[in-house]
């Protein structure tokens, strides 16, 4: 192999490696790309290394959007409207293509994250111990009885599922009408976000690793060196986690079906607290007042 077992390498070593000759091929022209991505807004601490042909990503920082509120700790799609959970004052915000923005106040005390049904938004309501749901229009009705430091929510075509994170954790699955069960974690872990792929449910380990959970409760733990990651979403084949303070509050980690993973860091983003699907891109929010987009695919 022409390429050395280390870290770091270089161009002409990929040249080397792929037989690539001349200065205007295909190939030369991808290589060259790769090498040159701190000019196209890549993070320039992967220049040069195995992880910038593993991880190049395509993804830009939303620039002329107003209003964000700092204490936008959720994000989600409707399909057609992003829309954002306001932990400060208890309300949500819908934000069109366009950039237009609605907010609507009366959630359950301290939302923290919400979750779209295919009608309406639910946030999960940290002081409160209650789920709301949020009509088209705004509408709001809030059910408690959720277990004490519920942060996550995401739903699986028919049930919300919340996360709760005090003590061994352990997750409420609650029905369009605010019915609820609640099972506990049969594996040690600190809950963080959860999502749903398709098939299962997914919670994060704020200590490293993820966990995939059936609908019949079975659980397979995955193993990933990370430490606190709290949120995770599904795009594309992947699941997405990203962490407020995980690889200095802007690491992002891709994790395959099987639990392999891939890591990006993002540029100007910080704190990074908030991640969603929509129209064939990631979406995250971070503390600092970034909206960044990634290519899904």
């Amino acid at each position: 192999m022409a390429i050395p077992n280390t870290n770091t390498f270089s161009m002409t070593d990929v040249l080397t490696e792929l037989r690539i000759t001349g200065t205007t091929s295909p190939m030369r022209n991808l290589v060259d790309i790769i090498s040159d991505a701190p000019n196209i807004s890549y993070d320039p601490t992967y220049a040069g290394s195995k992880n910038s042909l593993s991880n190049f990503r395509n993804y830009n920082l939303i620039s002329g959007l107003t209003g964000i509120n700092t204490s936008a700790y959720g994000i989600a799609s409707d399909g057609t409207n992003m829309w954002t959970v306001n932990y400060s004052n208890n309300s949500v915000t819908k934000i069109t293509p366009a950039g237009g923005m609605t907010t609507y106040t009366g959630t359950g005390n301290s939302p923290t994250k919400l979750a779209f049904d295919g009608t309406n938004m639910w946030t999960v309501n940290n002081a409160g111990n209650s789920v709301t749901k949020i009509t088209p229009a705004g509408g709001m009705t809030t059910y408690a009885g959720l277990a004490n430091d519920s942060v996550y929510i995401a739903f699986d075509g028919t049930y919300m599922w919340v996360v709760d994170t005090g003590g061994s954790g352990g997750v409420t699955r609650v029905t369009p009408t605010g019915g609820m069960s609640r099972y506990a974690f049969n594996v040690t872990t600190i809950a963080g976000g959860i999502a749903f792929d398709g098939t299962n449910m997914w919670v994060v380990n704020q200590n490293g690793g993820v966990i995939k959970v059936t609908f019949a409760g079975s659980m397979t733990y995955y193993s990933i060196p990370y430490a606190n990651a709290q949120f995770i979403a599904h795009g594309g084949a992947y699941m997405w986690i990203i962490g407020f303070n995980s690889g200095n509050g802007k690491m992002v980690t891709r994790v395959d079906s099987s639990g392999g993973y891939k890591y990006l860091q993002l540029q100007n983003a910080l704190g990074l607290i908030g991640i969603a699907f929509g129209s064939d891109y990631m979406w995250i929010t971070s503390s600092n007042g970034y909206l960044t987009r990634i290519g899904a695919v």
